[in-house]
């Protein structure tokens, strides 16, 4: 095999910069975060709703679980929409979109996915959203 005819087969197991091996690495991990999120999500979601069955005698005990349960049911929230964002990344994975910014369709750097592979925008964007700036 001819050095260019090498580096055009390793490009093309490249899609949107990210390797079959990397992609295969970011899949467990995506499957994986998924899984832990799903555990606690039905963690919180069962104390909160434990918190509701219980019997409470003074309005101190009233207010501290109610703040309890809403924590937990805060959390829980959370927790479902960080599986609904892991699941965008699974499906972009096996798709076109992943490592593509969802804005700017930009490459997301490696860096980023390594730290959040369920990242839809790169950094620029990603600041953008967070100040309400982003279309």
């Amino acid at each position: 095999m001819t050095r260019t005819s090498a580096v055009a087969k390793r490009s093309r197991s490249k899609k949107n910069g990210v390797t079959a091996a990397q992609r295969k690495a970011f899949r467990e991990l995506l499957v994986s975060k998924r899984s832990e999120l799903l555990s606690l999500y039905r963690h919180d979601l069962k104390v909160g709703q434990a918190s509701l069955d219980e019997g409470t005698e003074d309005l101190v005990d009233i207010a501290n679980k109610a703040y309890n349960q809403e924590l937990m049911l805060q959390l829980s929230d959370t927790e479902r929409s960080m599986v609904f964002e892991v699941d965008g990344a699974i499906d972009r994975l096996d798709g076109e979109g992943f490592g593509v910014c969802s804005h700017c369709q930009a490459e997301i750097g490696l860096p980023r996915l390594n730290a959040v592979p369920w990242a839809r925008y790169c950094i620029s964007c990603q600041e953008k959203d967070e100040k309400g700036m982003l279309d």
